[in-house]
């Protein structure tokens, strides 16, 4: 792996405070493109939908469908990264330019828990990873 080390220390904590606060039987969500989480906690996603991004193109009904998904399934748990607010133009902005209606969804159902990594850098694939925890209110 070429990620640096702060990237895999951002990693290994958020996987660490999910194993020690996410029940085995329950599922969590990981936006907007980050479903290694799933990988490294041997978990499925609650969702069709894997990454939210612009160069996803998520239509309107997918991102409906979404939090649909989310609520049947009631996901207590997001774990988001800082590429909600990327410096790469294909990326967008969650909330802004795709996915609008699961944004509005958190906002109003979730808050932060836990933080991991530097979150007020400017996120890139392998570098300057940051994650934020939320938990349903």
């Amino acid at each position: 792996m070429g990620n640096e080390p702060e990237w895999i220390k951002t990693v290994t904590s958020t996987v660490e405070f999910l194993k020690a606060n996410l029940p085995r039987d329950e599922y969590f969500v990981a936006l907007p493109a980050d479903p290694i989480y799933y990988f490294l906690l041997d978990q499925p996603s609650p969702t069709y939908q894997l990454v939210f991004t612009d160069f996803n193109r998520v239509s309107d009904a997918q991102d409906r469908q979404t939090v649909a998904d989310l609520k049947q399934k009631n996901i207590k748990w997001i774990v988001m990264s800082n590429f909600i607010k990327p410096v790469d133009p294909t990326v967008g902005e969650f909330g802004v330019t795709n996915s609008r209606h699961l944004a509005q969804y958190i906002r109003e159902n979730f808050y932060p828990v836990a933080t991991f990594g530097p979150w007020e850098k400017n996120p890139r694939w392998n570098i300057n990873h940051a994650t934020m925890i939320l938990k349903r209110k």
